[in-house]
């Protein structure tokens, strides 16, 4: 049987939480909560790596729509963790 990666892989989840947590309005609590796995929290940054990039907004469309199966699930929890029904 292999060695058990679970206790390193909830540390490094753990931390990229409080990486995000440190560049947003979302909380470390607030992450964890709304995207639980690692592979959203990766996702979550590449989508702040899109939005900050230096490219022009017809770019960063482009790069979002092109990423669009790996980001959609993210910005749905996002968007709906920050904003709340008129």
């Amino acid at each position: 049987m292999g060695y058990d990666f679970t206790e390193e892989a909830q540390i490094t989840n753990k931390q990229l939480a409080g990486e995000l947590a440190k560049i947003g309005p979302l909380s470390e609590r607030d992450i964890n909560q709304i995207l639980p796995k690692k592979i959203d929290k990766e996702n979550l940054r590449k989508l702040i790596n899109i939005v900050n990039s230096s490219s022009t907004e017809a770019e960063k469309i482009a790069s979002i729509r092109e990423n669009l199966a790996e980001l959609g699930s993210v910005i749905i929890k996002v968007t709906a963790k920050l904003f709340r029904p008129f």
